[in-house]
């Protein structure tokens, strides 16, 4: 009689036991699982907090590069700048689409897909956007950069503005969730202490001792799990801060390097000028008043001495212009090109009166900058015209406005708008594969038999429109005349000294 309900109480201890082992092994998967998940989440974090970081550096190293006057330093910054877009494009591709080298899984929870790719944020879009800017500014040469490049000023607005904001979002939602792990972790904690105190009132210490085992392993992942995001936390702090020093120190050493040149330049320019009137001086002298005891060779000799002494000169005071038009400071105020192109075409026509040039001036061409720079800006550009249309029987200089949408061809949509303006005229023009070279400084296209200058003219005009938030190029055919294209902002906005516009 005593045997079955002796039979029955060890079959009933084995189905306990049975049981408390099944609940067990299910606590163990669904722990491992969630302990992974825990892993994932600090690495998670540690990725995207990275990709907060290198938004910022990307923007950096692009500004950067536009400033840097010094190859070597350029190459090494063009450098930074594409090692730091091919980790911030990974990186996001992790975060988006998985990747086991770094730990990243290939989903991710309808918060975070929201984020990324819903109708609210759309980081995914915003991210690739930077990304395109960043590698235009990268792939582009240095010429074809400038301190009012529309990408360069696109990523320093995202990466200050609406795209920091979005990662801050995303980076807040992987902590969010790293939490919810641990917390869902904890409740399991809880649900394996409850039933292992019931497996120790069914059953006998050997059922406990292993899962005791098993549970100390889960609070060293857990702990793991914490440290490991912690340590992610303050890395992503420490980078941040380290990256900021090291932008403001490069920035402070590019402002100095700027001055010094500047100063040299300065400098230099003015020690040049005394010797080099000597020389007109003394050659002048020598002419006028030594002139019959000397051959028609030594004449001869003395009129290049002081054509070449003229030509430095004229050198050196170009060389200054180009050096104020970057040191002035600027005084913003309404100008009307119009009037003064007038009067700058009456100027040159009365200078050279036997030459037949027809002026078309558009009128009501209003600007809003500093009215001494512009005035540099038309003498170059009517100047270069009047030079150019020496050959022409009946030389054309048209000077005038484009509409804004013209003006915006080859810009991105979604562009500030600019309004165009434009020097034409009928002249000897140039050849379109050598355009990259007109507005460089000492830069000619001709010979200084055939035209007289000195090379420095469109390169004082793209500084001057540059510093006003505007652009400058150039387009023209042999023996059928050029025309030279700026733009400025539609709208009110203030020029700064250093070429940038806020």
């Amino acid at each position: 009689m005593e045997q079955r309900p002796i039979s029955a109480l060890v079959f009933g201890y084995w189905a306990v036991t049975l049981v408390l082992a099944a609940l067990a092994l299910t606590a163990y998967f669904i722990l491992d699982q969630v302990i992974t998940s825990g892993e994932n989440s600090g690495t998670l974090v540690n990725v995207a907090g990275r990709q907060r970081m290198l938004s910022q550096r990307v923007a950096s190293l692009a500004e950067q590069l536009v400033h840097q006057q010094r190859a070597a330093e350029r190459d090494i910054i063009h450098d930074l700048l594409t090692a730091s877009i091919d980790l911030m494009e990974r990186s996001h591709l992790g975060l988006t689409r998985g990747d086991r080298e770094l730990g990243l899984p290939q989903t991710m929870s309808p918060e975070l897909h929201a984020i990324y790719f819903g109708p609210t944020y759309q980081l995914d879009g915003d991210l690739r956007s930077f990304l395109a800017k960043a590698r235009g500014v990268a792939t582009r040469s240095i010429d074809q950069l400038g301190y009012g490049d529309n990408d360069v000023i696109f990523l320093k607005s995202a990466a200050r503005a609406g795209l920091l904001a979005a990662l801050d979002i995303a980076v807040s939602q992987y902590q969010l969730e790293g939490d919810q792990t641990i917390a869902r972790l904890r409740a399991i904690q809880r649900y394996v202490l409850i039933a292992t105190l019931v497996a120790l009132a069914l059953s006998i210490f050997a059922v406990f001792r292993p899962l005791s085992g098993r549970i100390q392993s889960y609070l060293a992942a857990i702990a793991r799990a914490n440290e490991e995001r912690e340590r992610a936390t303050q890395e992503v702090m420490r980078l941040n801060q380290t990256l900021e020093a090291r932008v403001q120190q490069r920035t402070a050493e590019l402002e100095a390097t700027n001055s010094e040149l500047e100063a040299f330049t300065y400098s230099v320019s003015h020690d040049l000028r005394s010797p080099l009137r000597s020389l007109d001086g003394f050659s002048k002298v020598l002419l006028e008043d030594y002139s019959e005891g000397l051959t028609e060779t030594s004449r001869g000799y003395l009129a290049r001495i002081r054509k070449a002494s003229q030509r430095m000169g004229q050198l050196i005071d170009d060389l200054l212009t180009l050096s104020r038009v970057s040191r002035r400071d600027m005084k913003t105020a309404s100008i009307d090109l119009s009037e003064l192109g007038r009067h700058l075409a009456a100027g040159l026509a009365e200078r050279d009166p036997e030459r037949r040039v027809e002026f078309t001036i558009a009128d009501d061409l209003q600007v809003e900058g500093d009215a001494g720079l512009f005035r540099v800006v038309l003498e170059n550009l009517f100047g270069n015209a009047w030079k150019f249309t020496r050959n022409e029987t009946m030389g054309r200089i048209e000077f005038g406005c484009e509409a804004p949408r013209e003006a915006a061809s080859g810009t991105d949509s979604g562009a500030e708008p600019e309004i165009c303006f434009f020097v034409r005229d009928n002249g000897v023009g140039f050849d379109m594969a050598y355009v990259d070279k007109l507005f460089g400084p000492f830069q000619r296209l001709h010979g200084i038999e055939e035209f007289e200058g000195t090379g420095v003219g469109l390169a004082t005009v793209q500084r001057i429109i540059l510093r006003h938030g505007g652009r400058v190029w150039a387009e023209g055919q042999i023996d059928q005349g050029s025309i030279i294209r700026f733009t400025l902002p539609a709208g009110p906005r203030t020029p700064s000294a250093d070429g940038d516009t806020p």
